[in-house]
């Protein structure tokens, strides 16, 4: 019972740390989390572990701390392979495409996205295909390959329709929209932002 008493602290304290994170106040997330990590170590609880160093690693991504988000998105995929969790190594294989991507290393980035389309696709998960597809996109409409990123984005959006997802609908068509701009088709890219606006729109009033 001590040890049930102490893993419920150390998940009350991850969700606290979880509030914090969304309201932007950034250290009591940072102790909460800490808090969370310690009781977690302690029990030798390695899922929990592992879930508090996602989001710990989500925390610090969040304030542009990108070193200290990526040791602990690499900590916590480590303990998600050894414990099999593929559904977790899919969400960290693409949380650390995504630090990747802004630290515009652009050649890990897509290794560890298409990584997580694998793994995602084998998994069932449709929707963290559409995130990870529209993420890769990204990554190729930056490094100039148009045709890539019109490629993968209309695979994230076609995916987004079949599971009606309105908000990565929204995201992915903006998006698509961007490449268009970026290739001076400007009636293309108009047309494509103004739906993503729309479908954003009516994402908010639901």
């Amino acid at each position: 019972k001590q040890r049930q008493d102490f893993c419920w602290q150390a998940t009350i304290s991850r969700q606290q740390g979880d509030v914090f994170t969304d309201k932007g106040q950034t250290a009591q997330a940072l102790a909460a989390y800490q808090q969370a990590l310690a009781i977690s170590r302690t029990l030798n609880d390695r899922v929990g572990t592992s879930h508090t160093l996602h989001n710990l690693g989500r925390l610090h991504e969040k304030t542009s701390n990108l070193d200290e988000a990526m040791r602990h998105h690499k900590e916590s995929l480590q303990l998600v392979q050894q414990l099999g969790l593929k559904r977790a190594e899919a969400i960290s294989m693409n949380s650390i495409g995504i630090i990747y991507k802004i630290k515009e290393q652009f050649d890990e980035a897509t290794r560890y996205f298409q990584e997580a389309i694998r793994l995602n696709r084998m998994l069932g998960q449709r929707e963290g295909q559409a995130a990870t597809l529209g993420n890769m996109g990204n990554v190729y409409k930056w490094q100039g390959n148009y045709d890539a990123a019109k490629q993968h984005l209309q695979m994230g959006i076609q995916i987004a329709e079949e599971i009606n997802h309105p908000q990565w609908l929204a995201a992915l068509t903006a998006n698509l929209g961007g490449v268009y701009k970026m290739l001076q088709d400007w009636g293309k890219a108009n047309t494509l932002y103004e739906r993503g606006i729309a479908l954003a729109r009516t994402h908010q009033l639901k």
